[in-house]
């Protein structure tokens, strides 16, 4: 069996780690070692980390870094030290379901050519008592385009192989980061790719990125949509539209909804009942 490396950086997760630990102890696929990489905690994120897995099924690795260390410096890190076969970017306060890992592993195995594969996920954000499936596409040339205007894996649920993710200039940038690696795969050569089925929980909280840095993260957007555009070839009329990052952050909810419909990666699709059932087994799971 391949091994899977699982890297997490941590900073104040002691509310939201414990569910994250029990998703990923839970998964359907053994070889998995899991590596922490926690940016100066002053909430005992380290100590519970360090009770909850001595009796973990899997490998794990605890790295303390200096406080102010970004998450796109504890992912770097996190990535020196994996052993695994294919690299998994997982936040604290993120879910994976059991078969996640198995069904990536599976896929990859099958399709040599494949760099990352990410899948459709779960949206929860208690803030606005939102709970939606966000579909994301799936076939490499639909991925390839969408680049263009946004970045159409999410971090959290993609699997990359680690021969791949080598060859990119890993973390570079504090927004938008995944994004940029992606269009080095594409670059190079390797396919993109989403399994349909939603793999993944993406949950907001409190913590989430505040108005200024969200102005931040689309003229980051902006400069990846141009990346797109210029180092794959893509149609130039995208770098016009793309001006809306920055309205968006000031526009009238109506003016936002048409430029998330332009462009947004994902479709959303309000859960039905079999979906929640699922959602409520992986959150009973977890408790």
């Amino acid at each position: 069996m391949k091994k899977v490396s699982i890297i997490t950086p941590t900073y104040n997760e002691r509310g939201y780690i414990a569910e994250m630990l029990r998703a990923i102890s839970s998964q359907s696929y053994d070889n998995i070692e899991l590596i922490i990489v926690d940016g100066g905690s002053v909430d005992e994120t380290v100590n519970k980390i360090q009770k909850i897995t001595d009796d973990y099924p899997y490998n794990i690795k605890i790295l303390v870094n200096k406080p102010g260390i970004n998450q796109s410096f504890a992912r770097n890190r996190g990535m020196m030290h994996a052993n695994g076969d294919y690299i998994v970017f997982h936040d604290a306060d993120d879910l994976s379901f059991p078969n996640r890992i198995e069904r990536q592993v599976e896929f990859l195995e099958e399709n040599p050519d494949v760099g990352v594969v990410g899948s459709s996920f779960y949206y929860i954000n208690p803030l606005r008592n939102e709970r939606t499936i966000r579909e994301r596409p799936t076939e490499h040339d639909k991925i390839r385009k969408a680049l263009a205007r946004s970045c159409p894996v999410h971090i959290g649920s993609a699997m990359f192989r680690y021969e791949a993710l080598a060859e990119t200039h890993l973390f570079k940038s504090k927004y938008a980061e995944v994004y940029e690696i992606l269009i080095d795969l594409a670059d190079k050569g390797w396919m993109l790719n989403n399994l349909e089925d939603p793999l993944f929980v993406y949950r907001v909280n409190e913590g989430s990125i505040s108005r200024d840095k969200m102005a931040n993260q689309k003229m980051e957007l902006m400069k990846r949509n141009y990346q797109a555009v210029s180092r794959l070839g893509l149609p130039k009329y995208n770098l016009i539209l793309s001006l809306g990052w920055i309205l968006y952050e000031y526009s009238p909810p109506v003016v936002k909804s048409i430029i998330r419909q332009l462009f947004a990666p994902d479709d959303e699709a309000q859960l039905m009942t079999k979906d929640q059932n699922k959602l409520a087994e992986l959150l009973d799971i977890v408790k």
